[in-house]
């Protein structure tokens, strides 16, 4: 199929209406197979897809309500389209069976948008989680250096350490005292 990014394909009243950078990769391709009439590759394009996501975390939780509606408007646009006797009905019947498959085109479209926000979504929160797991281990590893930079200080100090400490702490109470106590 040539250019991808560029193409604009239609068939009487259905048009795939951007390109895959607009659309997204599976929307793209879902249809532009509708477009041009192919409605079991497209329904077999929405299920490959499906299967290539499903090792992500959540994925089928979040998205399956989302193929399975797809699926059946893909299978009310088939429908509309291959009509029997399409031709030997009034006008008026024409134009609303019409009407109804490029709704139904419409909520496919957005049906679409809504698994690709979700995976947007999806690898939203795994990026968070994976910058809460690496601060995680920032932190650890200051603790742990901190925690041995403090214990070799005391050893270099030697007895005189926890005499320091005593000092320190003796210092500490009485300037609380005395600040206590001028109130």
């Amino acid at each position: 199929m040539g250019s991808e990014s560029a193409m604009r394909l239609s068939t009487s009243e259905f048009e795939v209406g951007g390109d895959v950078n607009q659309l997204g990769e599976l929307a793209f391709k879902v249809l532009t197979l509708i477009v041009e009439k192919r409605f079991p590759e497209a329904i077999k394009a929405l299920l490959d897809y499906r299967q290539t996501k499903l090792w992500y975390p959540q994925y089928d939780e979040k998205t399956t309500k989302f193929y399975s509606h797809a699926k059946d408007l893909v299978h009310a646009i088939e429908q509309k389209k291959n009509f029997p006797n399409f031709q030997s009905l009034a006008q008026s019947k024409q134009a609303e069976i019409n009407q109804k498959a490029l709704e139904n085109m419409e909520d496919l479209r957005r049906t679409l948008r809504r698994i690709r926000l979700a995976e947007k979504d999806l690898t939203d929160g795994d990026s968070k989680s994976s910058v809460l797991v690496i601060y995680a281990l920032l932190f650890s590893f200051t603790t742990i250096i901190t925690v041995y930079v403090a214990k070799e200080m005391a050893h270099s100090f030697g007895t005189s350490f926890p005499t320091l400490l005593d000092q320190v702490a003796k210092d500490i109470m009485r300037s609380l005292s005395k600040f206590i106590g001028g109130i």
